[in-house]
């Protein structure tokens, strides 16, 4: 099955040759063999959804300051630059994208100051707590390479804020 992390065949070379996965590709190319590699923007896009349903999402200042501690430029580049940056929920050419509708920019001191403000201050082991919960995620992904690679990323960036976040893999 294609998980989205292997190169096809016919787009290595035209020779019967096996996938290679995309981490394989450095080292052919370190092991001196004629290998070109284009990267090549596709229009895989990674979400953070949230579940405003739940009671500390449920508030719209700790989603704001979430989404400000994410750098999204270093997100792109440790995901070597395979994934589009999008401005809001949808991509463009999807029904119902609109350019106008974006979300906030990276702000670190700025997210910070918000989930100061919304009562979750800064506990001694690192973690904000209000009213004695802890301000803990838990991000849900796909089992894959570059999700968990976007997923660990999104954790180290709010770990910055004081969010405790655990990271649950899934099958797909």
């Amino acid at each position: 099955p294609d998980d989205g992390n292997r190169v096809p065949r016919e787009v290595v070379a035209r020779q019967q040759l096996p996938d290679f996965e995309l981490d394989q590709i450095e080292n052919l190319q370190t092991a001196k063999r004629t290998i070109v590699v284009n990267n090549v923007a596709t229009s895989r896009a990674v979400f953070v959804f949230y579940k405003t349903t739940h009671p500390i999402l449920s508030d719209v200042a700790v989603r704001r300051a979430l989404t400000m501690g994410i750098d999204r430029d270093a997100l792109k580049q440790k995901l070597d630059g395979r994934f589009n940056l999008i401005n809001g929920p949808l991509m463009a050419g999807q029904l119902g994208f609109d350019k106008n509708i974006t979300q906030p920019g990276y702000a670190l001191d700025e997210a910070k100051h918000t989930l100061d403000q919304a009562g979750w201050p800064i506990g001694a082991d690192g973690i904000r707590t209000k009213n004695g919960q802890r301000l803990t995620i838990n991000l849900v992904t796909q089992d894959d390479t570059d999700y968990t690679r976007a997923a660990e990323a999104v954790q180290q960036a709010w770990t910055s804020l004081g969010v405790e976040t655990k990271i649950s893999l899934y099958q797909s």
